[in-house]
């Protein structure tokens, strides 16, 4: 699938919704609770060929399991002075199911995301997201995958179309500050549908994959606001692969994506563009020690109207793992983006770079420690962002059911407008439940 142009969310499991009532919502946790422990109960007594948290029927098998997280946040609204501090419980149901037979499979899935915020009851929130996918080997040289998606999702406040929210006075500095005071999360649906279609076997010289896929993101309250940042994305590309050593291929690549807004703020130029994409690169897959993708090449995006500049700059995108021990594991990444502004500006240059360390102390133990940094440079305006994240995590699986988690993020933003600068604590305690 292409590059997805998601708005950045930083505070939930899955990036999802708010309750439509309060009591409702109470009702819907008390059912998402139980329902996990049903899950977690009839899985003792299934069938479980592999001891893998998966129940077997045949050629179906089903994945359930249930997340809870509680965590303090010494920062939740992202603000430079006077910080909002709270609790959060977090719980996260997920499942799937996958049929496969004969070189083929279907899978289903559904994530889910309730948000309880002590300090602000105004800021739950509930998420859905709703997938299903196809993974079709059709003959010896043609593969065919699909996947479609339709998500609720939640943008908390001081995020997104409300970065440099003040939780005194419900309003925003910048983009619509005269507006209606901003009093709950903003939320919005993403549905989306793509495919990936390759020619030529896994191992031959040469293969071709054809890409295409439809985006659209829609908000639903607010919209007063929010109309504005509705929009579309059409995406389509085309990746030549020759394979020059038996896990190691060059590979040339066009990608395009076009994108359309429903709506253009008064006395704006509309935001629709196109973006097209010339990246040559390799790939490569050695069992055990790395694999990896690395890209470099050209990013063209051009505005439909006039006074908005147009941008031609170099592009990248690569994702590298590295395992000296089967225990330990390297995970570096680094990509330039052009992603749509939430208000101000033409578009965003971004440049995000993360490296991560998986470690198995034991069979049982294991932490992760990761770094990441992203660079957002706005055109159409004077305004520069830089933030820097650390997190640190340690796992302990306590029976082949249960998993326990306990972990730190820390958040530091500094830009050159004073309302974006902020820096962010948060402790994390979680639990895993799975057949």
């Amino acid at each position: 699938m292409l590059q997805d142009r998601a708005p950045r969310i930083h505070h939930s499991l899955v990036t999802i919704g708010r309750e439509p009532a309060r009591t409702r919502g109470g009702k819907r946790l008390a059912l998402v609770l139980a329902l996990g422990a049903c899950s977690w109960q009839s899985g003792s007594v299934a069938q479980n060929q592999a001891g893998n948290g998966k129940w077997y029927h045949g050629a179906l098998s089903v994945e359930p399991s249930l997340r809870t997280e509680l965590v303090y946040d010494d920062n939740f609204f992202f603000t430079p002075d006077n910080p909002v501090d709270t609790r959060i419980l977090r719980i996260a149901p997920s499942v799937q199911g996958e049929y496969v037979q004969a070189g083929k499979a279907y899978s289903l899935r559904y994530e889910g995301d309730y948000g309880r915020i002590q300090e602000s009851k105004d800021d739950n929130y509930e998420d859905h997201l709703f997938g299903a996918g196809a993974n079709l080997d059709l003959a010896h040289r043609h593969k065919l995958i699909l996947n479609g998606e339709f998500a609720l999702k939640h943008q908390g406040r001081g995020e997104g179309t409300t970065q440099g929210f003040d939780p005194d006075t419900g309003e925003i500095p910048g983009f619509d500050p005269d507006g209606d005071p901003v009093t709950e999360p903003d939320l919005f649906k993403v549905a989306a549908l793509g495919g990936d279609y390759y020619f030529g076997a896994q191992n031959s010289g040469n293969r071709l994959k054809f890409s295409a896929a439809t985006r659209n993101t829609t908000y639903r309250n607010h919209r007063n606001r929010t109309r504005y940042r509705d929009h579309d994305n059409a995406q389509a590309g085309v990746t030549f692969y020759h394979q020059v050593l038996p896990a190691t291929s060059l590979l040339m690549e066009v990608r395009g994506n076009d994108i359309r807004y429903d709506h253009t703020f008064p006395e704006t130029a509309t935001l629709d563009s196109r973006e097209i994409r010339y990246l040559v690169g390799a790939t490569w897959e050695m069992s055990g020690l790395t694999t990896g993708t690395v890209k470099l090449g050209q990013v063209d995006k051009n505005f439909r109207d006039s006074r908005r500049e147009d941008f031609s700059g170099l592009d990248w995108e690569a994702d590298i793992n590295w395992s000296p021990r089967s225990y330990s594991e390297f995970e570096l990444s680094a990509a330039r983006s052009e992603e749509e502004t939430f208000g101000e500006g033409d578009f965003i240059d971004t440049m995000t770079y993360s490296l991560g360390w998986s470690h198995g102390w034991t069979d049982l133990l294991q932490s992760r420690l990761s770094v990441s940094y992203r660079d957002e440079t706005y055109h159409g305006i004077e305004r520069d962002q830089d933030t820097v994240d650390y997190s640190v995590s340690l796992m302990y699986q306590w029976r082949r059911w249960l998993a326990l988690e306990l972990g730190a993020d820390y958040s530091d933003s500094d830009s050159n407008v004073d309302w974006l600068m902020y820096d962010k604590n948060m402790i994390r305690i979680g639990a895993t439940l799975t057949l």
